[in-house]
């Protein structure tokens, strides 16, 4: 599903700092955004979308860094493929 919304990430393991970010596209499986932060492929992220619901929590999901591309977009200089981690 194509969903363009703003989002925050960071990725585990390393300090705290949250970077800036836009879904693309969104799935039960995995997500497509957009940044000006390349994290490694490999890289186990934490992604949320704020709601503009109160009543409804953000949205927060981990998962891993599957692919990380050039983009053509002068707002966001990479592409971030990110799989979902699922309970299985």
């Amino acid at each position: 599903m194509q969903v363009k919304t703003g989002l925050r990430f960071s990725v585990q393991g390393s300090n705290t700092t949250q970077h800036q970010g836009v879904s693309h596209d969104l799935s039960a499986t995995g997500l497509l955004m957009g940044s000006d932060f390349s994290p490694e492929e490999g890289d186990k992220i934490t992604v949320t979308i704020a709601t503009d619901n109160e009543r409804f929590e953000p949205f927060t999901a981990q998962g891993s860094v599957i692919r990380v591309e050039p983009s053509d977009s002068e707002n966001q200089r990479y592409l971030i493929s990110v799989e979902f981690d699922t309970d299985e």
